[in-house]
């Protein structure tokens, strides 16, 4: 990021892989502390679902954001999640299961659960803007989960992700360019001073190989 605010021309290799590196040590670094805790919560005899299970095997965005960070994604799916589901347009499923799926990843994600921990203890008007500016994360992982519903709510699956057929290699894939996007679009949330909206668009387009003059 800082490479390509300050002038560099990076390849798309050198996007694609430093974003999913990047995101790789944020698993392991938030893995490790939540694994602890719900290692801590067992031990003590309760019983405490996985923080994170295996992400890295989801084939989509929708298994994806049922396997990462489980306790938050349960929150935004019970306050946000279901009442827009069993109040919203009740005769058109398809509809409502996108608006639901958009209210909870976008509006309950963003507003619940990243703008309160950058602005509880610095309540300077920057850094509530700070956050805000964040938005194209959130709208762009909205709708990749939330047409991914539809898709598979239309297109039902008839095969089990990961069998050991000839179409593992297809899961393979699949898996791969989950994690890609899920790790691309972090580039709008990583704000950086002397930053733009622009200049993070050009650096999330560049990892789809189109390279756009600044």
């Amino acid at each position: 990021m800082r490479a390509h605010l300050a002038g560099a021309e990076l390849s798309t290799p050198t996007v694609l892989v430093s974003t999913i590196v990047d995101q790789a040590r944020i698993f392991l670094i938030y893995g490790g502390v939540t694994h602890f805790r719900v290692g801590a919560w067992r031990v003590l005899g309760y019983r405490m679902e996985t923080q994170y299970d295996r992400p890295w095997l989801a084939t989509n965005l929708a298994a994806l954001w049922s396997r990462w960070a489980f306790h938050f994604r349960e929150f935004l799916v019970r306050v946000f999640y279901y009442p827009v589901f069993f109040a919203w347009f009740k005769r058109r499923r398809t509809l409502r299961i996108f608006v639901a799926t958009m209210v909870a990843t976008v509006i309950g994600n963003l507003i619940w659960g990243h703008i309160p921990p950058r602005t509880i203890l610095d309540l300077r008007g920057s850094t509530l803007s700070a956050g805000l500016s964040t938005w194209p994360y959130f709208l762009l992982l909205g709708l990749g989960i939330s047409i991914t519903q539809v898709v598979l709510l239309r297109r039902p699956r008839t095969r089990k992700p990961w069998t050991r057929d000839r179409r593992i290699v297809l899961d393979v894939l699949c898996a791969y360019l989950t994690f890609q996007f899920f790790a691309l679009i972090h580039v709008f949330i990583r704000p950086q001073e002397g930053g733009s909206l622009w200049a993070y668009t050009r650096l999330f387009l560049r990892g789809f190989g189109i390279h756009l003059d600044g």
